[in-house]
């Protein structure tokens, strides 16, 4: 973890020189990569929770990272003290948030526990392991951040902050995926590699159908009566949000293969970068919510021919059966 930290502050501050951020806002880059890289370990803590049956302490944490983002840019926005800093800083206090609600549970149920012996490792492998996580995690709190970047850099203060009142959908949602990926290691741990991917990234996909929806009406009902008249523009970006979601889902089982693919798929971050940069242009061309609609189908292409990689045809085969093996049903 500690190495991971290292790496994280020295890509932060060098990406703080090359964008020539002031100083707040390069603080608060290197806290959020390396909180990211910290972040690493998270995934072990949370295994631990599942496995043991505590499932709803990951989905509070879970829930109470997305919370912090969104809350923290609203409140920061009706101070009229909205800044990049700040949106960088709540987004590291989300991972801070979240990883304090996963890690003091697991203290709490391994207190007392004989740790064993365990096999020392030599420090290459060490190292190549911790990269290997570190880049993951990084990989993954960036693509979730992505959206709200792109009005951020493209569009007004107002529009960042109607949008990140909508931005709760595709936030939550993700850890919703993300839970339903963990638990199906806790039912079925055994299943292999790419026959997990394929049948998560169908289970994700049906997940979303019914998460869009409920959103997209619990924000038409809510946004009017808990922000007032003032936010109902958020309304109008909807389809931004909900495009983030699906393509999220299509998404989540992509980046947890990618953390443990034996392959190491090199490939598939730089693929991101370009298609980003692509949907970024798109928005200067036109408007941001554009770019993030885009950015969503983006991620439902690149996450459809990620797995299709993986499983070929199969990949739209419904199988019933192998979701009732894969969740212990």
């Amino acid at each position: 973890m500690w190495y991971s930290v290292v790496a994280a502050v020295a890509v932060g501050v060098g990406l703080g020189q090359v964008l020539n951020l002031d100083l707040p806002e390069r603080l608060a880059t290197a806290a959020f990569l390396a909180l990211a890289g910290m972040s690493a370990s998270k995934s072990i803590d949370a295994n631990i929770l599942i496995v043991a049956g505590l499932t709803k302490h990951f989905g509070i944490a879970n829930l109470a990272a997305s919370g912090t983002v969104c809350l923290g840019i609203v409140f920061a926005y009706f101070a009229g003290a909205l800044q990049l800093w700040l949106v960088l800083a709540f987004n590291a206090g989300s991972l801070l948030v979240q990883m304090a609600l996963i890690v003091l549970p697991r203290r709490k149920l391994l207190k007392g526990i004989d740790e064993g012996v365990f096999k020392a490792e030599k420090l290459r492998s060490l190292l190549h392991r911790a990269w290997r996580a570190w880049r993951s995690q990084v990989v993954e709190a960036s693509l979730l951040r992505v959206d709200s970047m792109m009005f951020i850099t493209q569009a007004t203060v107002q529009t960042v902050g109607y949008y990140s009142v909508v931005a709760l959908i595709p936030q939550t949602a993700y850890q919703t995926f993300q839970t339903i990926i963990q638990y199906s290691y806790a039912t079925a741990p055994k299943t292999r590699i790419r026959e997990r991917t394929w049948l998560t990234w169908q289970i994700c996909l049906l997940a979303s159908v019914p998460i869009v929806a409920a959103g997209a009406l619990g924000a038409v009902l809510l946004v009017p009566l808990l922000f007032g008249p003032a936010f109902r523009p958020s309304l109008e970006l909807l389809l931004p949000a909900c495009s983030v979601t699906v393509g999220l889902a299509a998404l989540a089982p992509v980046l947890q293969h990618f953390a443990v693919s034996p392959t190491g798929d090199s490939w598939f971050p730089w693929t991101m970068i370009v298609l980003i940069a692509g949907c970024w242009w798109i928005g200067k061309q036109t408007n941001p919510s554009l770019a993030v609609t885009v950015l969503g189908g983006v991620f439902f292409l690149v996450g459809g021919l990620y797995v299709y990689w993986l499983a070929g045809p199969r990949i739209l085969r419904i199988s019933i059966g192998s979701w009732a093996v894969l969740y212990g049903r």
